[in-house]
């Protein structure tokens, strides 16, 4: 928005502006979002929604499995090993 000079212009003007350039399929990831139709024309609301969606989320079962495979090597302090484990 900023680079295009699209800045000082409405919030509406700006979402519509989005919706129009992201594209198809980002198009159908906006229709999935639980918006309500006011925050579906909140440009912060809709732009928050993108940026929770394309977030890195955490595998739960991963972490479980580093967490519980994860020993005290020899010669690491515990001090270190709890830190590690802390992570």
């Amino acid at each position: 928005m900023e680079a295009a000079g699209h800045t000082t212009k409405t919030k509406q003007v700006q979402l519509a502006i989005l919706l129009n350039v992201i594209g198809e399929e980002a198009v159908e990831v906006f229709n999935t979002f639980d918006l309500t139709v006011e925050e579906q024309k909140d440009y912060g609301k809709v732009l928050g929604a993108f940026e929770n969606y394309a977030k890195p989320r955490k595998n739960v079962v991963v972490e479980r499995y580093i967490f519980n495979s994860r020993c005290q090597a020899e010669g690491e302090t515990f001090d270190m090993f709890l830190i590690e484990l802390k992570k």
